[in-house]
């Protein structure tokens, strides 16, 4: 998959943030308000996020903590799979059970679209057991051709 130059507003505030040097990068970060959110940080003060209101990058939220006890892919990998998702689902509409910020984080920092939240809750059986498959086939294929 190419990425193309874009004048697309996303891509170009997330270029304008995103900062390969920073050690907070390319890490999974979340906060709860009833639910958990989910987030990837691209500097030392912003996060890149898939939500109800679609992507957008925007400062790391107060109370954010960082996902722990997982095996996040390298950083660069991280920030380059960022546009690389972006471009296949920016179209993809948003569902709580089918295709929420969790199952995006997580495709994007370690390789796996779940959402725990959906693998955990009793409705798991009706949408792959909180995973997407196609999500993840989508994203290996893109990522191969990207190298």
């Amino acid at each position: 998959m190419e990425i193309k130059p874009e004048t697309d507003s996303i891509i170009l505030t997330f270029k304008a943030y995103v900062d390969y040097q920073s050690s907070k990068a390319g890490r999974l970060i979340h906060n709860w308000d009833g639910v958990w959110h989910y987030y990837i940080t691209i500097s030392d003060t912003h996060v890149f996020n898939f939500g109800g209101n679609g992507f957008a990058v925007f400062p790391i939220p107060l109370n954010s903590q960082e996902v722990t006890q997982i095996k996040l892919l390298n950083k660069k990998e991280v920030l380059d799979r960022c546009l690389i998702a972006y471009q296949l689902f920016k179209d993809w509409h948003y569902g709580l059970l089918g295709w929420n910020c969790e199952h995006f984080a997580r495709l994007v920092t370690t390789g796996e679209a779940v959402s725990y939240q959906v693998k955990e809750s009793a409705l798991a059986c009706l949408n792959h057991n909180g995973y997407h498959p196609l999500a993840m086939k989508m994203m290996n294929e893109a990522c191969l051709s990207y190298s």
